[in-house]
């Protein structure tokens, strides 16, 4: 069954493509969706979740952010990465009260992924905490500094990154 779409209400719909086209005007593209992304069945542990994403790339939020805002049912937020001090990105973080927060790895020459979540968790964020990086050998960091796994975020396929951050959450 996994993959499998779930049928979503069309008002439900309308107000999630405009939760989505928001966003992405948000995070600076001039792209716009006409419909959702399925809501596929993987996704079901994170539906009413409130998610944060941090990456420093603009694209890989506006790639996965239709894909995630789907499956949250809309309690998806992303943060640019644009060189913030640590507390002002904690602060920023925080303002969301995410259950979950998705951390890139390489923010900066001088900030890692790594070290805010390790800022988090010593700000007694109670969420899961889950590395995002294209590179293998960030796992190990990532568990070290407080996440419960990594997702892949090569970008070709959001929604395998999607399910498996989605699996990571319903082994907790």
């Amino acid at each position: 069954m996994e993959g499998e779409n779930i049928k979503i209400p069309e008002v439900q719909k309308a107000a999630l493509l405009e939760n989505i086209n928001r966003t992405l005007t948000e995070l600076g593209s001039t792209g716009k969706w006409k419909s959702t992304p399925e809501f596929l069945e993987g996704y079901e542990p994170l539906k009413d979740k409130i998610v944060v994403m941090v990456d420093d790339v603009k694209t890989v939020l506006e790639n996965f952010a239709p894909h995630l805002i789907v499956a949250t049912d809309g309690k998806a937020f992303f943060i640019e990465y644009k060189g913030q001090k640590l507390e002002e990105l904690i602060q920023e973080i925080m303002e969301s009260s995410p259950n979950i927060v998705v951390m890139d790895y390489h923010l900066s020459e001088n900030l890692k992924g790594t070290d805010v979540i390790k800022a988090l968790k010593g700000q007694n964020f109670s969420g899961e905490a889950v590395g995002f990086s294209s590179d293998s050998h960030t796992a190990r960091e990532f568990t070290d500094a407080g996440a419960i796994g990594v997702v892949d975020k090569g970008g070709y396929s959001p929604e395998n990154s999607i399910e498996k951050l989605a699996t990571l959450i319903s082994k907790e």
